[in-house]
């Protein structure tokens, strides 16, 4: 195309160029301008150069470079930069209020004298922020000797479990303000949040001991909800603390069934709205006099950290979260944090989880009148508010980036399930197979700069283990030629080995995560798996790993009870013994038997009738 220069009034060199006609000297229309939906979102919104998708999954080089979190959205629009609004006086008095009442009411002391063991543990971890300080008493130093079943805990095993517990958990869970974790306190004033502190450290500190503490631990719970909760609620705050650290790291279980962990989440929010933590600045019915600071403090942020607890373990067991949150409760970002990392990051990710509820309320839980085919537009509102939300909370940590990514897949899943027309599930394959692969990318840096993970939360784990499987489900669907399958399966390798090394003791999560990859495989190859992505609608709405795990579920029983037969015809047993068990007891049964059948004694099998 012809270039003519000119220069202005200034003596600037100016471009000008011919406009292209056609034969009959009329100007041709200039399609469309189109652009590349291959950078991230922040070089989108900048109009910048990005390598995203040549670095993919790491981030792209700006984004590493300003240590933002790096997302590929195709459906991101930039906004352009608006004048900020005044706040209306009420809410910047709360915001003020919120900031004086979470900053830290003095400097604390460094810790000294720390034991041996926990230096070991401590030391070349380059990565690691330096110990947190606490205040300590002299006569702090030195707990008193815990006779638990027979077993004599020394006072120095349990100080060294409190301050593994202050120097590597309680940055991940800062609910509980530092000057409060003291042993000899806590252990005449509340000895459940006591023995669940040291439950939580125990494996990593005393392992010897760690049978015996859960096991006390269960036992408190059951008592402390009756007595604590109904005719001591002054204690019950400590209450809730225990049990949401419980829910943030188990206690040791076996199977799912065995993980007392969504209990416990149910017991700590009824607890807490109880005793008003949800409206933690109306006056308490019981409350004689004003409250300090610190402890208003403490029961904002046991709130949050009930929250988060709550919905991290719901959308792992496929049901909607039983807590609510108000988001004028949620403390501003802005001046906050300069002062505490830890708490700031905390805050950012309940911000995250609270917007993901928002979303599941609007795509997983409707009321009947919505059509499918209108989810695909509800889940653009929901990613604007998303994107909007990460311009906010920007630069975030690697644990908050996994929670970001755990949402976004959440969110995701709503777009995959049959009753949603086919291409809106196509158009959510490609984001729903970055994400997953972003996950396993995340967690395998989080294991490179940190191979010692016993402290990490339960939800790194489960996360890791859910974007295994939708992965893995993408691979065989009939989208499948949508995403580079090789790609897929070396990352689905790639979290099997990071599970492994995610593996703390035998029958844990992350080793019966292991298992369950292998049955997954196993159904494929024996064609017993349906290669729809969520062919089961689970009661959160949509659930991939949910659904597959029902699948896994009923295959692995059906296997169990095809060996049980074979076993007893080798051994010669006559099945059409009375005496012998049959598989029509509990089975095929349960298969076929919905739960308004359970009310009606007529379909019940006469075997059963008798038992």
């Amino acid at each position: 195309m012809p270039v003519f220069k000119n220069f202005g009034k200034n003596g600037e060199r100016r471009l000008y160029q011919m406009t292209p006609t056609s034969d009959d000297g009329q100007p041709l229309k200039a399609g469309k301008r189109t652009r590349s939906a291959k950078a991230c979102t922040a070089c989108r919104q900048m109009k910048l150069k990005c390598d995203a998708m040549d670095r993919f999954p790491s981030p792209c080089s700006r984004c590493t470079k300003n240590s933002h979190f790096c997302e590929i959205d195709r459906n991101f629009q930039r906004e352009r930069k608006r004048r900020s609004e005044p706040v209306q006086i009420p809410q910047q008095n709360q915001a003020n209020t919120m900031q004086t009442m979470l900053t830290p009411q003095s400097q604390v002391d460094s810790i000294n004298n720390v034991a041996n063991n926990n230096e070991n543990l401590t030391e070349g971890r380059s990565t690691s922020p330096p110990l947190i300080a606490v205040l300590q008493s002299a006569n702090d130093l030195q707990p008193k000797d815990e006779a638990l079943l027979g077993t004599i805990i020394p006072g120095h095993r349990i100080r060294l479990m409190f301050d593994m517990f202050i120097n590597l958990y309680h940055r991940h869970l800062p609910i509980l303000p530092l000057e409060y974790i003291s042993p000899v306190k806590l252990s005449d004033e509340s000895p459940l949040l006591f023995w669940s502190i040291c439950s939580v450290t125990v494996a990593t500190t005393c392992p010897d001991l760690t049978d015996v503490i859960h096991e006390h631990v269960r036992d408190l719970i059951s008592k402390s909800y009756l007595t604590h909760y109904i005719f001591k609620p002054f204690t019950a705050l400590s209450n809730v603390c225990a049990m949401v650290f419980l829910c943030y790291w188990p206690l040791t279980h076996r199977t799912i069934q065995e993980d007392a962990s969504w209990t416990y989440c149910g017991l700590a929010t009824h607890m807490a709205l109880q005793i008003g933590l949800h409206r933690f600045t109306y006056t308490e019915e019981y409350a004689i006099a004003s409250e300090t600071r610190a402890t208003q403090k403490m029961k904002l942020l046991t709130w949050l950290g009930c929250f988060l607890v709550n919905q991290l373990n719901a959308d792992f067991h496929g049901v909607p979260s039983t807590a609510t949150l108000d988001y004028t409760y949620i403390p501003d970002l802005t001046q906050y944090s300069e002062q505490d990392a830890n708490v700031a990051d905390f805050i950012k990710r309940v911000k995250i989880l609270h917007a993901l509820k928002k979303g599941i309320d609007v795509l997983g839980t409707p009321d009947g009148t919505m059509n499918p085919s209108a989810k695909a537009l509800l889940h653009r509102s929901v990613e604007d508010t998303f994107s909007q939300l990460l311009n906010e909370i920007t630069p975030l940590s690697e644990i908050a980036e996994l929670t970001y990514l755990h949402a976004k897949l959440q969110l995701h899943s709503f777009l995959l399930t049959p009753d949603v027309p086919e291409s809106d599930q196509k158009d959510a394959i490609i984001p729903t197979y970055l994400v997953c692969m972003q996950h396993i990318q995340v967690i395998r840096s989080l294991l490179d700069k940190d191979p010692d993970c016993q402290y990490w939360p339960f939800f790194i784990v489960t996360n890791l283990l859910i974007a295994s499987t939708v992965l893995f489900k993408l691979t065989i669907s009939p989208y499948k030629g949508m995403i580079d399958v090789d790609v897929a399966r070396n990352n689905i390798s790639d979290s099997f080995t990071l599970l492994k090394r995610l593996s703390t003791y035998k029958g844990d999560m992350a080793s019966r995560s292991q298992i369950f990859v292998e049955g997954i495989k196993s159904m494929y190859v024996e064609k017993a798996i349906s290669p729809q992505i969520c062919p089961v609608k689970t009661r959160l709405g949509a659930g991939i790993f949910t659904s597959t795990l029902l699948e896994y579920k009923k295959w692995q029983r059906a296997k169990t009870l095809k060996q049980q037969e074979e076993d007893m015809a080798r051994n010669g047993i006559n099945l059409m013994n009375d005496t012998a068990p049959t598989k029509d007891l509990i089975g095929p049964f349960f298969d076929v038997m919905t739960f308004d059948d359970f009310w009606n004694w007529d379909v019940w099998p006469d075997t059963m009738k008798n038992m």
